[in-house]
């Protein structure tokens, strides 16, 4: 029986592949072509065609005036000329004032110049809780000034050498893509990304047989700990296996487990697929709708 691995580009699964092969699992690779499609929802168009177009519908209208005020508060600030970190300061400080209680914390990180330093000084004094919040206003913030950068790149301002010039215009062009949960009817672009990968899959009987090597390296490598997981999932059923009992008790029995305080569900047929393959490698034998274990041979 095989048991799904995970999904992996070219360059990545022969190494899982190795990995499996010194602990003497073997593997199986199919080869895919992966089709990843996306839809995005947007509204285009001038400001006040946009206005007039969506009067009725009052949460589009509010991302419409939420980057009407994005661009009559640029207005405030824009000069020719103005250096684009400056001018990224002023709008940010206008539209999220309350960036205001990460100051400490910006000027703290902007002494170190290795990130990682900066992160675990930021952890040390901040806490971790205040640190995350920080680093998030960070990610949003460079979102903000990268989408809004490209409206007014369309809308009269040039870039050069570090600095912004020219005149916003009164009434701005946009294309706004929206995010959550957005009225279908509105246009929208279909984004279609292919790229081949290998889907990988280990002999569970295998994986079984070699608990204590898989176990040495799910130790070394975390993401095998998976494999651990079932080899443990099948032992427990096999514990279940009592001189000879009925097949359905057994499936029955099978399909529910407590771990620690995690509880394991099976469906059933995953549950007969694993008897089938234990009967298929003589650990045990149904006859006659009763389950019998067997002496456990040696590889």
């Amino acid at each position: 029986m095989r048991l799904y691995i995970g999904s992996f580009d070219e360059d990545e699964v022969n190494e899982v592949v190795e990995d499996l092969r010194k602990a003497g699992v073997r593997s199986e690779l199919r080869h895919a072509l992966n089709i990843e499609i996306s839809e995005k929802y947007y509204l285009e168009g001038k400001i006040s065609e946009l206005k007039e177009k969506y009067k009725e519908r009052k949460r589009v209208m509010k991302v419409i005036e939420g980057i009407e005020d994005y661009f009559e508060k640029a207005r405030q600030i824009m000069k020719d000329g103005i250096e684009t970190k400056e001018f990224e300061e002023n709008f940010l400080n206008l539209v999220i004032p309350e960036r205001k209680e990460f100051e400490e914390m910006k000027k703290e990180m902007e002494k170190e110049k290795d990130l990682d330093k900066a992160y675990s000084e930021l952890l040390k004094k901040f806490g971790e809780e205040k640190t995350d919040e920080f680093i998030d206003e960070i990610m949003y913030e460079f979102k903000l000034t990268s989408f809004f950068h490209s409206l007014l790149e369309k809308n009269g301002i040039e870039y050069r050498e570090g600095k912004m010039y020219g005149k916003i215009a009164e009434d701005p062009y946009v294309k706004i893509y929206l995010e959550g949960d957005t009225p279908k009817d509105l246009p929208h672009e279909m984004k279609v990304f292919i790229h081949k990968n290998v889907d990988l899959y280990a002999n569970l009987l295998d994986v079984i047989y070699e608990t204590n090597r898989i176990e040495k390296l799910a130790e070394e490598k975390k993401e095998y700990t998976p494999l651990l997981f079932a080899a443990t999932i099948v032992a427990k059923i096999m514990d279940k296996i009592q001189n000879k009992m009925e097949a359905e008790e057994l499936i029955q029995k099978s399909m529910h487990f407590k771990e620690n305080g995690d509880e394991i569900i099976l469906s059933e047929d995953a549950v007969k697929e694993i008897i089938k393959m234990l009967e298929k490698a003589e650990i045990i034998r149904v006859k006659k709708g009763k389950v019998i274990l067997k002496e456990r041979k040696k590889r």
